[in-house]
This record gives structure tokens, C-alpha cells and sequence, in this order.
């Protein structure tokens, strides 16, 4: 038993020594523990102030939640008004694009008549020389036949007086006769009255040309000349509006252009949202 005993406390020897010898390490050890320990309360502490933060943004992100939910909502329901409204824009592209088309042509029209009507100045200016001088041959061919008939005029008021002396001297020559025939004095009185109406005819009818030549044709030759020299001295003022309309109409044709690009520019955008509209429905 004593032997047991003296083994016994050999093993307890032994094993007070091994438990001294590890007793630093223990220390050791309890130490890491106690400052992973005091770590881990900091980190907990540190964790829970970044808590309340952490609550708020949690909560503006929940709300901010809520209104794009709500936004899109909206835009989901204002996607209808949207594609109507699109359409109409096509519509309405539509319908430019047509009165551009149709403004196109009749600003090319227009140029096109511009440039016959300038074209034609010169022949203008050359017609209307010919009509002046034209007017001038008339004017001054009236003018003769105006002096050719107040001549004649002249000379009826001259020698017819004598005819009708003549006849009258022959009528009361046959009147005075002996044997005097009756038939022939009927006959002669005849022809004296038609001479005499004759002569009334043509007095009659030369004051009337005169006069129609002197206060009508004559002086509407004169006015139809001087019209037609004042036109003729307008004809550069004319060139000259006409070429300032050609400028002009080449002015309407490069804005006409840049017309028809942006009417094209808008049709195609409109067409590019319109393929692009459905997709937000």
C-alpha cells in the first residue's frame, strides 16, 4: 500500500509539475481571450450605433421603394396618352410632309415662271419698240389722210358751188328755150337733185371724217404712242423687278430646302419614338 501511495504521489508530482509548466500558457491563453473579449464587446457596441443609421436607411430605401412604384404606376397609366399622342404626331408629320410636298412644287412653279418671264424682257423691250414705231407710221399716216381731207374738203367747198351754178345756168338755159321738151327739163331736174344730194352727202361725209380724224383718231394714235413710249422706257425698271424676283424665288427655293430636311428630320423622330412607344406600355 505504501508503495501504491509513494506512485501515487510520484504521478501527482509529476502532474502539479506538467499543470505549473502550462500555467503561463494558460495565462497566455486567458489573456488572447479576454482581448478578443473586449474586442468583441467594441465591435458589438460600434454595431449597435451604426443601428440606428442602418433603421433610417432602410427606411428611405423602403420609401423611395414606394415612389418608384408609384412612378411607374403613373407612367404605365399615362403610356396610353402617350402612344395617342404619338400617333398623332404621325399624323400630323404626315400631313406636313404633304404640304411641303405641295409647297415645293409651287415655289418651283413659281421660279419656273420666273424665269420664262425674264427670259421675255428682251423680247418685250423689242415689241414694244415695234408697237412705238408702229404707232408713230399710224399717227403720222392719220395725219396725212387728215390733210388729204381737209384738201378735198377744200376743194369741194370750192368747185361745187360752181357745179351747182352750172346747173342751175343750164336748167334756166332749157327753161328759156322756144321749143322747149318737157321731158328733157323732167330728166335734167332729176339729175340736178340727185347732183345736189350729192353734194350734200359729201360735204356731210368729209366734215364727218374730218372731224373724226382730227378729235378721235388722230389724237388716239398720239395717246396709243405715248403709252406705248412710256412702256417701253419702263421695260429696264421691269428687268430689273424681275431679276430681283429671281433672287428672291432662288432665296424661297434654298429655305424651301432646309424646309424639307427638318420636315424629314421630324418625321423620321416621330417615327423613332413611335417604334419606341409600345415598349413602355
Amino acid at each position: 500500500g505504501v508503495g501504491q501511495l509513494a506512485t501515487g504521489s510520484t504521478k501527482v508530482t509529476n502532474g502539479l509539475g506538467t499543470l505549473q509548466s502550462q500555467t503561463g500558457t494558460l495565462k497566455s491563453g486567458v489573456g488572447q481571450l479576454a482581448t478578443g473579449s473586449n474586442k468583441v464587446t467594441s465591435g458589438l457596441a460600434s454595431l449597435q450605433s451604426q443601428t440606428d443609421p442602418l433603421k433610417s436607411g432602410v427606411g428611405q430605401l423602403a420609401t423611395g421603394s414606394d415612389a418608384v412604384t408609384s412612378g411607374l404606376n403613373t407612367l404605365q397609366n399615362q403610356a396610353g396618352q402617350l402612344v395617342d399622342g404619338t400617333n398623332q404626331l404621325q399624323t400630323g408629320s404626315k400631313k406636313l410632309t404633304t404640304g411641303v410636298k405641295n409647297y415645293t412644287q409651287s415655289v418651283t412653279t413659281l421660279s419656273n415662271g420666273i424665269d420664262q418671264l425674264a427670259s421675255s424682257t428682251s423680247s418685250l423691250d423689242n415689241g414694244t419698240k415695234a408697237l412705238v414705231t408702229g404707232s408713230s407710221q399710224l399717227t403720222q399716216g392719220l395725219q396725212q389722210v387728215g390733210k388729204s381731207v381737209d384738201s378735198q374738203n377744200q376743194q369741194a367747198a370750192s368747185s361745187l358751188p360752181k357745179l351747182q351754178n352750172t346747173l342751175t345756168e343750164y336748167e334756166a338755159k332749157l327753161k328759156s328755150e322756144p321749143n322747149q321738151n318737157p321731158e328733157l327739163i323732167a330728166g335734167f331736174e332729176q339729175i340736178q337733185a340727185s347732183v345736189n344730194a350729192l353734194i350734200s352727202q359729201t360735204q356731210t361725209n368729209g366734215a364727218k371724217m374730218a372731224t373724226t380724224l382730227n378729235q378721235s383718231l388722230i389724237p388716239g394714235s398720239e395717246e396709243l404712242t405715248n403709252g406705248l413710249t412710256t412702256l417701253n422706257q419702263q421695260v429696264p425698271t421691269l428687268t430689273a423687278a424681275i431679276i430681283g424676283l429671281q433672287s428672291g424665288s432662288k432665296q424661297i427655293i434654298a429655305n424651301n430646302d432646309q424646309l424639307v430636311t427638318g420636315a424629314n428630320n421630324l418625321t423620321n423622330g416621330i417615327g423613332q419614338m413611335a417604334t419606341q412607344t409600345p415598349s413602355l406600355v
